[in-house]
């Protein structure tokens, strides 16, 4: 477990982003942070199958760098979102899924709330395919720390600084 906790800090630490694209993604905001309530999404796959992502879903807020296409077995990849340009009074509050490649028809959910008013709150589950993107966010509740095992998975979920925007969730899924 210990080898496992050393390489999930390191990808997690690894910056998966050109910075130029982010900062093409808010028009004129020169720093990530300056946006209201953003957030850095990390996916950390330290399982045998591919992630491919399924959709996502916004209640507020869009993403100024796109979802990776792909996560390939122990790799990780991040992703930006934000209120958007112009919102008043706004967060970002939404959720993602991930099918997963060669399980028997099994889904990986997120769900992300940092919203204007109220507090933060992540989600992680692995699922049967049939929810939708908004699934994730649905299930929200806390920004506690989760670690358990679910359908033949380990996940784990929790709350980050980040060096790039607001917040960072890092959601690991293993074998």
């Amino acid at each position: 477990m210990a080898n496992y906790a050393v390489v999930a800090k390191q990808l997690a630490d690894y910056s998966l982003c050109m910075k130029d694209a982010v900062v093409q993604g808010f028009e004129g905001t020169l720093h990530l942070k300056d946006r209201h309530r953003s957030l850095e999404l990390t996916i950390l796959n330290n399982t045998p199958y591919t992630l491919r992502y399924s959709g996502v879903y916004f209640d507020s807020g869009t993403s100024y760098y796109d979802a990776c296409a792909q996560i390939l077995p122990g790799k990780g990849c991040s992703w930006f979102v934000a209120n958007k340009q112009g919102g008043i009074l706004t967060g970002v509050t939404g959720g993602t899924k991930y099918s997963i490649v060669g399980s028997k028809n099994l889904s990986l959910y997120i769900g992300f709330c940092n919203p204007a008013i109220g507090s933060l709150k992540h989600y992680v589950s692995v699922q049967h395919d049939g929810y939708s993107a908004n699934y994730g966010y649905d299930q929200c509740q806390d920004d506690d720390m989760k670690h358990f095992s679910e359908n033949g998975f380990v996940l784990t979920v929790e709350k980050a600084e980040s060096k790039i925007a607001h917040r960072r969730f890092i959601y690991t899924i293993s074998i």
